[in-house]
């Protein structure tokens, strides 16, 4: 669940929550007008402010548009290259290339991947599509 440390120290969670019935419908009304009086923000699923997944193809220019970079915890994980200056320039180039990217452009931006990049992908990634079955959620399997 995302969170960060706000100035007097409590900590922000978002919640998502799904609810059966429309908007307008005046019990769906009172029951956002209750929640707003103890929430920051209360965003509906479809408006231009995407929440955590998408609902139109635009929306793809807007989500999933962050790279862990020092500060976010990388630094104090197992990531062998982090401080390697040249992984580094590699990894900003192809993050580059992501965040430039609209849908609407159509042709996705090729990348070609140097022989090691495609070995260790070669070994790492049959051994990570065998743990999706028991470690994602059914949507992604």
């Amino acid at each position: 669940m995302p969170s960060k440390v706000i100035e007097n120290n409590w900590r922000e969670v978002d919640f998502y929550i799904d609810i059966e019935g429309e908007f307008t419908n005046p019990n769906v009304q009172k029951a956002l007008n209750e929640l707003s009086l103890i929430v920051n923000k209360i965003t509906e699923v479809g408006t231009p402010e995407v929440p955590w997944f998408p609902t139109r193809i635009e929306d793809f220019d807007f989500i999933g548009k962050r790279v862990l970079s020092e500060g976010d915890g990388i630094q104090e994980s197992d990531h062998a290259s982090f401080r390697d200056p040249v992984y580094r320039e590699r990894r900003d180039m192809i993050a580059g290339l992501a965040f430039d990217y609209r849908i609407s452009e159509g042709v996705i931006p090729n990348i070609d991947y140097t022989s090691d990049e495609i070995a260790t992908w070669n070994y790492c990634y049959p051994k990570l599509k065998k743990m999706l079955v028991t470690n994602a959620c059914e949507e992604t399997n």
